[in-house]
């Protein structure tokens, strides 16, 4: 039997497209979707007479047509977003977390529901056997609609005979607790209560599949972006940490001086708040680029000013200060510029209260530590305790995008396939499980 598996695909749709059709491309026997299926981000869209406007990233769009509106629609899907058309009124009632919840949870279920209908057709009606599970991440509404679809297999709690293969698959869905207190999640002594209640059902250990969203702690599976304070008082993360982002430089830079023929095209670059000071000599210094910072610079009769600082944030990164200083900091730029009716302001920081300016508001436990460059196990301790307890033949999972990966723990090969999903990559694993030998035969660990 050849088994597809992915996971955390958070409702980005070609990702769910790509599944659907992996086991034909792939050839497998079956398809299975470890957690997390559905998206974080609701987007609204809104109607006005004869046109609609969104803000995607950071840019306001004005869409004139019905081509444009479904253009944009399908990109805010692929990505993983759910967009939600609404008129002005509509909008201004989306004044309270309630009101937010209910039309999010609406636009995602309809959004699940138009992807068991691909699922219908795609997997011939349920003749290609497809299990999908909830991760931490899905809210528990979808159990239900997964429950009842005729061409899935909703896993959580049970125990699956995988097509008459003589392998079982148990499945759960919960992790151990996170930092954002999501849906599915549990101490550790309530996973392990959950891991032997599912356990104790199988008839054959040696010959079943674990399907659990938490990685195994501390088996490289399961590594993420630290989020607490750094603990390394002698600064040797960030050392390291400037060490292997300036050698990365200087490799882009490599790479431009063969794309823009030694400078033939020009190119201008600048620090932005989040770059740290080491960046400045090193692009400086490049023959093929311009550093822009406080510098006005000739282009073609125009005149570029740049400033890569911003006004304060909650992260206190490298390149920003009170408003007062960033003025003091224009001033000095502009006064360089000749001509201003010429002259092109390159400034990091947007303007206030323009919509150019639009971001998520945080609070104080949403703030990750030096861009995540920290990294430290985040996994399942009851996982680990239980597969070297109950040693399957494989244990799959997900949960923890960064950590691609395989590992053995005693004879059971461990996988996570990680998550691109915001990129439109589906990461997957191509497992060929040997039913006379009741072990793994191959694996390969694939993009698409």
């Amino acid at each position: 039997m050849k088994i597809f598996f992915a996971t955390d695909i958070h409702g980005s749709e070609i990702c769910w497209k790509k599944f659907l059709n992996a086991a034909a491309f792939y050839k497998a026997d079956m398809v299975v979707l470890g957690g997390d299926v559905t998206g974080k981000i609701m987007v609204p869209i809104v109607a006005y007479h004869g046109y609609w406007e969104v803000t995607v990233r950071g840019e306001r769009m004005r869409l004139e047509s019905r081509e444009e509106l479904l253009k944009v629609d399908q990109q805010l899907r692929d990505r993983g977003s759910y967009p939600a058309i609404v008129t002005q009124e509509e909008l201004d009632q989306l004044n309270s977390q309630d009101a937010i919840t209910d039309r999010f949870n609406a636009e995602m279920t309809r959004s699940l529901d138009r992807w068991l209908d691909m699922a219908d057709t795609k997997l011939h009606g349920g003749q290609t056997p497809c299990i999908l599970n909830g991760g931490n991440d899905d809210i528990f509404e979808i159990d239900p609609i997964l429950e009842s679809a005729p061409s899935v297999t909703f896993a959580e709690g049970k125990v699956i005979d995988l097509a008459g293969s003589g392998y079982t698959m148990i499945s759960m869905g919960y992790t151990n607790p996170t930092p954002w207190d999501t849906h599915r999640e549990a101490p550790e002594e309530e996973l392990a209560r959950r891991i032997d209640a599912i356990a104790a059902q199988v008839p054959d250990m040696n010959r079943t599949i674990f399907n659990f969203h938490a990685p195994p702690y501390g088996t490289g599976l399961d590594e993420a972006p630290e989020l607490d304070a750094l603990s390394e008082a002698d600064g040797s993360v960030d050392r390291r940490f400037t060490q292997e982002m300036t050698s990365s430089l200087d490799r882009w830079l490599d790479m431009a001086d063969g794309k823009l023929r030694g400078g033939a095209i020009p190119c201008i670059l600048n620090g932005g708040n989040d770059d740290i000071w080491e960046i400045d000599d090193i692009i400086e210094a490049s023959p093929c680029v311009s550093f822009g910072e406080a510098k006005v610079i000739d282009i073609g009769g125009f005149y570029l000013a740049s400033m890569g600082w911003t006004n304060p944030t909650p992260w206190n990164t490298f390149r920003e200060a009170p408003e007062d200083v960033l003025a003091t900091k224009i001033d000095a730029v502009v006064a360089q510029i000749p001509d201003m009716e010429r002259a092109v302001f390159n400034f990091h920081a947007p303007p206030y209260g323009t919509g150019l300016d639009e971001a998520p508001a945080l609070d104080e436990t949403m703030r990750p530590v030096l861009g995540g460059a920290v990294m430290k196990p985040v996994g399942s301790k009851a996982v680990r305790e239980a597969i070297l307890k109950y040693q399957p033949a494989l244990s799959v999972h997900g949960h923890i995008h960064e950590s691609r990966g395989v590992t053995k723990l005693g004879r059971t090969l461990a996988m996570n396939p990680g998550s691109s999903y915001s990129d439109g990559v589906l990461q997957g694993a191509i497992l060929d499980l040997n039913e006379k030998k009741g072990k793994v035969g191959k694996y390969i660990m694939v993009n698409g």
